[in-house]
C-alpha cells in the first residue's frame, strides 16, 4: 500500500454478509478492508505482526470459544476455509479484549426487524453519522464501568466530560453532550 495515499474506506458490503472468511474477519477487526489487507501486511510490519497474532489467537480458539464453519472449496486442490458468522466473531473478539471498530459494534447491535416506522429506522441505520454516534454510545456504555471503578469515588459530570474527551469518543461538544446523557440514563447518574 502506498503510504502517500489514505486507505480506501471499508465497503459497507462487508457488513451485510452472512459469513466471513476468518482472514477477512481479522482484517475487519483491525479496521482494514480485506481487499487491502495483503498490501497493508506487505508494507506495514507492525500491522502484519498484529494481523498474524490475531489470526493465531482466532485459529487456536476454532470450535472452542470461537464457532467456525469449515467449508471445502474444490478447484484443482481441496482447500479448507475457516468461515465465521460476523456477529458471533465480533462477540468472540470482544470477549478476548480486542477493541471493536465502531462499524463492527454497530453490526452487533443491529436489530433483525427494521420495518418499524415505515422504513425510517432502516434509513436511519444506513446513515454513516448515525452509525458512528451509535457505535460511540455503545463503546461508552461498555467502558464506563471500568473507568468509574478506577475513580474510587462517585464521578462528577466534569469527570465524565474529561473522560469522554480523553477517550476521543466525541468529536464535538454536542456529541459529548449526547454521550453524557446516554451514560446518565444508562447508569442512573446524578446531574
Amino acid at each position: 500500500m502506498n503510504k502517500d495515499h489514505p486507505p480506501i474506506p471499508i465497503s459497507d458490503d462487508w457488513y451485510k454478509m452472512d459469513k466471513w472468511k476468518l482472514d477477512d474477519a481479522i482484517s475487519l477487526l483491525l479496521n482494514v478492508d480485506p481487499h487491502q489487507c495483503g498490501l497493508k501486511r506487505e508494507s506495514d510490519d507492525k500491522f502484519n505482526a498484529t494481523f498474524k497474532l490475531a489470526l493465531k489467537v482466532a485459529r487456536s480458539a476454532e470450535n472452542d470459544s470461537l464457532e467456525v464453519i469449515t467449508e471445502t472449496k474444490v478447484a484443482d486442490l481441496r482447500v479448507d476455509l475457516a468461515i465465521v458468522e460476523p456477529r458471533k466473531f465480533i462477540k468472540w473478539a470482544r470477549s478476548k479484549g480486542y477493541e471493536i471498530p465502531d462499524k463492527l459494534t454497530y453490526l452487533l447491535q443491529q436489530e433483525k426487524n427494521t420495518s418499524l416506522n415505515g422504513g425510517a429506522l432502516e434509513r436511519l441505520r444506513n446513515i454513516e453519522y448515525w452509525k458512528s454516534l451509535e457505535g460511540k454510545a455503545v463503546k461508552a456504555i461498555n467502558e464506563y464501568p471500568k473507568w468509574s471503578e478506577r475513580l474510587n469515588r462517585e464521578p462528577k459530570m466534569s469527570d465524565l466530560d474529561d473522560w469522554l474527551n480523553v477517550k476521543s469518543m466525541s468529536d464535538n461538544i454536542r456529541e459529548a453532550d449526547v454521550l453524557r446523557k446516554v451514560l446518565t440514563e444508562a447508569y442512573n447518574l446524578k446531574n
